[in-house]
């Protein structure tokens, strides 16, 4: 694949639990991520979409397997140097935004964080104002504190923040299954006009079939911890081939009609 951005081999990830005993959240994982694409992971809870995706920005060490970035081997474990050698090109957008935001902090302070994080200095309040504004926010909202903000514009703070660096890749996990329906919709409309005017590659992690197939070119299916499908939406929604995957969408349909 030319263009591919990132690059998925055999990778798992075994947790230990109390009593020596362990389970594989995420095992045998295989992708290609294209430039530029939107990919979609989903899957009940517990599937282990959110373990992938931690996996793959180096927030959980790797049991097994690799993920290439650019061509280059990521490290199986990092440490401090490689979030900061890395989070200028992958970043990641939360469920909740609230728990990631520092509440002592103004929210101008917590999206410029990324940026002085690199050593940069220069202009920060005029990026942080230029930030907001794309993300439907005021830039005279930077002097305010996260507890005065409604979790839709929580939500639209958090992708501000993971985007003023301007990565090439965004992970999203679950960011607008804690959101009423109408503000979904805006957070959704919001990432999709993003992605296509700073020339994202996203992935994008849900359990709502619905959310994945109205934003992303290729969707992954898990299970227990495998991708048991992989294949682009109108094949996947048209014509899926697993059992598990046809199980969801029935239940989708199912939820509609009713």
């Amino acid at each position: 694949m030319s263009d591919c951005l990132l690059r998925v081999e055999n990778l798992g990830k075994e947790f230990l639990l109390p009593g020596r005993e362990s389970f594989w959240a995420a095992r045998a994982i295989n992708f290609e991520l294209r430039s530029g694409e939107a990919f979609g992971l989903v899957g009940e809870s517990g599937s282990g979409k959110s373990t992938l995706g931690r996996l793959l920005i180096g927030l959980h060490e790797k049991s097994e397997g690799a993920v290439y970035f650019r061509g280059e081997r990521l490290p199986q474990r990092y440490r401090q140097r490689d979030f900061k050698n890395y989070a200028k090109h992958m970043q990641m957008v939360f469920q909740d935004p609230y728990a990631t935001l520092n509440p002592r902090f103004t929210i101008g302070s917590s999206i410029a964080e990324p940026l002085r994080l690199r050593g940069e200095r220069d202009n920060l309040a005029q990026r942080v104002a230029q930030m907001l504004e794309r993300v439907g926010l005021a830039p005279a909202m930077g002097n305010r504190y996260p507890h005065e903000f409604s979790g839709g514009q929580r939500q639209r703070i958090g992708i501000a923040r993971a985007l003023i660096a301007e990565p090439a890749l965004l992970v999203c996990d679950e960011p607008v299954s804690a959101l009423d329906v109408s503000v979904q919709a805006q957070i959704i409309n919001l990432l999709r006009e993003l992605q296509r005017e700073m020339q994202l590659t996203l992935i994008f992690i849900s359990h709502d079939l619905a959310v994945v197939q109205h934003l992303c070119d290729r969707i992954a299916v898990m299970e227990k911890g495998r991708i048991v499908e992989l294949a682009d939406k109108q094949t996947l929604f048209n014509t899926p081939q697993h059992a598990f995957t046809q199980k969801l969408l029935a239940a989708r349909y199912q939820g509609i009609n009713n």
